[in-house]
């Protein structure tokens, strides 16, 4: 009797594993989900920068007849700070520094529109315009600008830039030209 026990208690055994195995064939195994790593960005709101360019003006229009004007360009330097309030507007102040004829100095305040070709690209082209004022051979003048460029980013910290710009200048052209400006320069994110 002890045989048939056995055998019976191993025949249930086995028909309890077959049913299991059976209830938990359909059953896949948990997997993880493969998640594709994010874009960077190259361009962010919040960002803080530093811009260094050399400059290129160009006078433009025609001179009164006091001028004391000889050279129609000039070579130049330019510093700007600036912050993107959102991704795609900022705000920045500029000091340059051209020799026409006699040193000139400006200061502006600017305001970007920028607009980045997508969420992961390098280049971003941009509006700008801006207020401020010229001083030079003892003369100070109001001026204003509009222009347009672009951006490339290096790495998301490291960028280079072109623009060009027209600048009107107030009161005696004699004394501070109107002109165009083109800079080309490096800018760092932090």
């Amino acid at each position: 009797m002890n045989q048939s026990i056995i055998k019976t208690a191993t025949a249930g055994a086995a028909a309890m594993s077959l049913i299991a195995g059976a209830a938990f064939a359909g059953v896949a195994a948990p997997s993880k989900a493969v998640v594709a790593p994010m874009s960077e960005s190259f361009y962010n709101a919040g960002e803080f920068s530093l811009s260094a360019s050399a400059l290129l003006a160009a006078r433009t229009g025609t001179l009164g007849p006091n001028s004391n004007f000889s050279n129609s360009t000039a070579w130049g330097a330019d510093l700007e700070l600036g912050y993107f309030i959102t991704r795609n507007f900022g705000i920045a102040l500029e000091g340059e520094y051209v020799a026409i004829d006699r040193p000139v100095w400006g200061t502006a305040l600017n305001a970007y529109l920028r607009a980045p070709l997508n969420e992961s690209s390098r280049w971003a082209p941009y509006l700008l315009a801006g207020v401020g004022g010229l001083y030079g051979g003892g003369y100070g003048r109001f001026e204003g600008h509009v222009g347009a460029g672009i951006e490339y980013r290096i790495t998301p910290k490291i960028g280079t830039f072109v623009d060009g710009r027209h600048t009107w200048v107030d009161g005696q052209h004699d004394v501070l030209p109107q002109f165009g400006l083109f800079r080309a320069g490096l800018k760092f994110v932090f």
